[in-house]
């Protein structure tokens, strides 16, 4: 799982995104990082219509 900070640091970048269960989504916008509201939520990744949870998420990588 990657931490809050690896998400801020991509809101607005192009990256490559790995997923816990071995997807990968290669050069995809992040439009927006939303930060949890609550203890019981989780912060996310908006990408196009996805909102992608931060324990689905292996490892980010920011494209260039």
């Amino acid at each position: 799982m990657v931490s809050t900070n690896e998400m801020k640091g991509c809101k607005t970048k192009y990256i490559n995104l790995y997923f816990v269960d071995g997807e990968v989504w290669n050069n995809v916008y992040v439009d927006w990082y939303i930060q949890a509201e609550d203890e019981g939520e989780e912060p996310m990744l908006e990408i196009g219509s996805y909102l992608i949870n931060q324990s689905e998420i292996k490892k980010i990588e920011l494209i260039k």
